[in-house]
């Protein structure tokens, strides 16, 4: 299923410190596998607009822990592998410049 979100629902969610929000949970121990890959497709979102790349930089590290040497990787290597490919869109969209 695929999500869309407007600009201006983007702009808001910037403005709103939810990309602070979701990078604290995405470092949580107690966050599920499910719902980190829910967080990181969030992050992918918002990192579309300008302000939201800006605002994700810090998470970049861990996204990259993430991608290359399998940071939260869950048991499930289908689900692992699916985790990891998310985080490395999410990388590829925040430190795109255009």
């Amino acid at each position: 299923m695929a999500m869309s979100v407007s600009i201006s629902a983007k702009h808001k969610a910037v403005e709103c410190n939810a990309c602070e929000a979701l990078a604290k949970l995405l470092v949580s121990e107690e966050v599920s596998a499910k719902l980190r890959t829910n967080i990181i497709k969030l992050i992918s979102l918002l990192g579309e607009s300008p302000k939201g790349r800006a605002a994700l930089m810090h998470v970049v590290p861990t996204l990259e822990e993430i991608s290359e040497q399998g940071r939260f990787a869950p048991p499930d290597a289908e689900h692992a592998a699916l985790l990891r490919a998310h985080a490395q869109r999410a990388l590829a969209i925040i430190t795109w410049t255009p």
